[in-house]
């Protein structure tokens, strides 16, 4: 039986499906082999059910595969079949909503910000709301910076004195630890933020309808030759080559997963070896900026 959490690396299928392998996935009632049957018919062009990711996440608790059944609907669905699987699931648990955030990020649509921005105030802790600006950076900024802070933060109850008189001195000999040193944020500001790095989009070529990514528009070349950059530079953003090469492995069929999944890291100059080549396909050539591709076929929008 096939190992399917490689699909956390790689959407290509190493070896190739079988015929009788493909057969027995088109007729699975079991979450994984399901998936496996979406994604090869999404690597051959025929992006028709797509739909059946809803009700695949809503049959499986596992966490690895939401992981990788929400990666895989960002980077193979329609816009409309994103946004109706994000709609679907916005009530659901607070843990749902962060496989929803990177489904929402892999999808490259500046329009979902806006959900993005929902999810980073509704996040019930730190890690949760940083991980939805990490998102929404990795969607409008080229590297780290104020989108990726995030809002900023101050002491709740830093102004007040408990020698104040009046109603609305707190009861700090009551309060719980948590509350007593708890921070308020600005998120309209954060807000406006995001919305600015949004507006930027345009002076880097992107219109209505374009497909971005790190603010500019999604370019294969261009991602691909930014990865390089990163794996030469002293600067440490392993966090964004992962999803770079995830994103620019299920854009072109090139399977990464051996890069990623070195014990000692991602070596530079394998991973700047592998890229050249890539860069040399002609079949490049063909990708236009701004528009999504699945395995080389380009996702109806």
């Amino acid at each position: 039986m096939r190992d399917f959490t490689n699909f956390i690396h790689s959407f290509v299928f190493e070896p190739p499906l079988s015929a009788e392998e493909i057969s027995s996935y088109r007729h699975s009632t079991q979450p994984w082999e399901s998936l496996a049957c979406l994604v090869h018919c999404a690597s051959e062009g025929d992006f028709s059910q797509l739909e059946r990711i809803e009700p695949l996440l809503r049959a499986s608790n596992h966490a690895l595969f939401w992981a990788v059944a929400t990666k895989f609907a960002g980077m193979a669905g329609s816009w409309d079949a994103i946004g109706r699987i994000a709609t679907s699931f916005r009530t659901e648990p607070h843990h749902v909503q962060g496989y929803i955030a990177n489904m929402l990020m892999f999808s490259c649509n500046p329009s979902f910000t806006d959900r993005l921005i929902e999810m980073y105030e509704a996040a019930r802790d730190d890690e949760n709301r940083q991980g939805v600006a990490w998102k929404l950076s990795f969607l409008l900024e080229p590297d780290g910076g104020m989108v990726c802070i995030g809002a900023r933060e101050s002491e709740k109850y830093g102004d007040v004195d408990d020698d104040d008189e009046g109603d609305e001195v707190p009861d700090f000999k009551n309060m719980s630890f948590e509350e007593l040193f708890s921070k308020k944020r600005d998120y309209a500001g954060y807000r406006q933020t995001v919305l600015d790095a949004q507006a930027l989009l345009q002076d880097s070529g992107a219109r209505s309808g374009d497909a971005v990514l790190e603010g500019a528009l999604l370019d294969v070349r261009r991602l691909a030759m930014r990865i390089t950059d990163r794996a030469t530079s002293a600067v440490d953003t392993r966090d964004r080559i992962v999803e770079e090469l995830v994103l620019l492995s299920a854009m072109t069929g090139v399977d990464f997963s051996d890069i990623l999944k070195r014990p000692g890291g991602i070596n530079s100059l394998d991973t700047c070896a592998r890229i050249e080549n890539l860069l040399e396909d002609l079949r490049l050539d063909s990708m236009i900026p701004g528009k999504r591709y699945f395995m080389g076929h380009p996702i109806p929008d």
